[in-house]
């Protein structure tokens, strides 16, 4: 008996201000499916799971809405539910679903109690490549030690949290611009 492949899941996020219409919004979901797509197949090969997409409008600093939330949670339960060995979410970029720490944290925290595995395949950096990380470890690290060196884990996992929590503090300024202003004004 063959072994079975991931659910191979195209996470296409764009920033709320960027598509001006929903044509516009369309058009740049599917350009990016189609390098995201391109990049996978080129790396990996056809063939390497059943490939699906989910595309949303939400600025990377906002926090994700719970049908946004639920969205991913219904696409590792249709891998658990179908018994496939996992789910790979393949994204664009560090934020590429989030830089909410809490927002990625309810999307994934439940994934090591799951009987699958599920990673990120981050298509990242220049030139860009493919970082793949288990978003269990990226959890742990978030929700135990985020700020320490992270030792003992891959460094893809290293260098995607690294750049996830850079743009995570970017986010949380772009949040609470008063807060920022209210530290460094203390700080002089």
């Amino acid at each position: 008996m063959a072994q079975q492949s991931p659910l191979v899941c195209f996470v296409i996020r764009e920033d709320s201000d960027f598509a001006t219409d929903v044509a516009s919004a369309e058009s740049s979901f599917q350009e990016s499916r189609g390098v995201l797509v391109d990049a996978f197949d080129n790396q990996y090969g056809f063939g390497y799971g059943s490939y699906t997409s989910y595309s949303f409008l939400n600025d990377s600093w906002k926090p994700l809405s719970k049908n946004i939330v639920e969205n991913f949670v219904d696409e590792m339960k249709e891998a658990e539910e179908k018994q496939l060995p996992g789910v790979v979410f393949v994204i664009r970029g560090w934020d590429g679903i989030t830089a909410d720490t809490k927002s990625f944290l309810k999307i994934f925290d439940r994934c090591s109690s799951m009987p699958i595995k599920v990673h990120l395949r981050a298509y990242a950096d220049e030139p860009p490549r493919f970082f793949d990380v288990d978003v269990t470890d990226i959890c742990t690290i978030l929700t135990t030690h985020p700020y320490s060196r992270q030792v003992g884990y891959p460094q893809d996992t290293v260098t995607f949290v690294d750049n996830f929590l850079k743009l995570a503090i970017r986010a949380m300024a772009k949040a609470n611009p008063e807060l920022i202003s209210s530290l460094v004004s203390r700080s002089l």
